[in-house]
């Protein structure tokens, strides 16, 4: 961000959007839309809605973390550097995950290249390559790239595009029912219409 925005790139990303979206959603749901369809803001009412979508935003960014991160993407399937050093296989979760979304981060590296890898991060651990998991290497790899300067301004674009789509992953689970109940209450309301007609 500029020198003179008050929020660093992330807080933008992962915070402010996803608040923003959690704001609409329930503004749309429950009020019809008053927010959403206003035309007309001013300067103070602007900084106090982003003010709030930032704050809804941090709230949910440990949720998110605890819901999408973890148990959704550590626990109900496997991380994709476990698929790619070839610790794990891919199970049918992950090929299905990879066929819709992301078949290169649930690829499995060549053969020589996870060998590598790991005997690189096993001798910096000083343990055996069968004890290695993904988390190991990763606490080795991660370091050495950080310590590269492109490579560093590519894990802080990654890392802004990461907290933005967990944050709104996890508002869009919360939002997806309330948008089905908007859905079903309306036709509802909408059958009782035609029916009393």
């Amino acid at each position: 961000m500029r020198e003179w925005f008050p929020l660093t790139d992330y807080e933008f990303y992962a915070f402010v959007a996803s608040g923003m979206f959690l704001i609409a959603a329930v503004d749309y749901c429950y009020t019809g839309g008053v927010l959403v369809g206003r035309t007309e803001w001013t300067v103070v009412q602007g900084v106090f809605w982003t003010v709030v979508a930032y704050v809804l935003g941090q709230i949910c960014a440990a949720p998110s973390s605890a819901v999408v991160e973890f148990l959704l993407a550590r626990v109900w399937l496997r991380s994709p550097a476990t698929v790619a050093l070839g610790i794990g296989k891919r199970r049918w979760r992950e090929h299905v995950v990879a066929w819709l979304f992301a078949n290169r981060e649930y690829a499995p590296l060549s053969s020589a290249v996870q060998n590598r890898i790991k005997k690189a991060a096993a001798t910096k651990l000083k343990v055996n390559v069968d004890d290695l998991d993904a988390e190991a290497v990763f606490q080795v790899a991660f370091p050495a790239a950080r310590g590269q300067e492109d490579s560093a301004k590519r894990l802080d674009s990654f890392i802004n595009s990461y907290g933005f789509c967990r944050n709104i992953c996890f508002v869009a689970i919360i939002a997806t029912p309330m948008l089905a109940l908007k859905y079903h209450r309306d036709h509802m309301t909408l059958d009782l219409v035609l029916l009393s007609t």
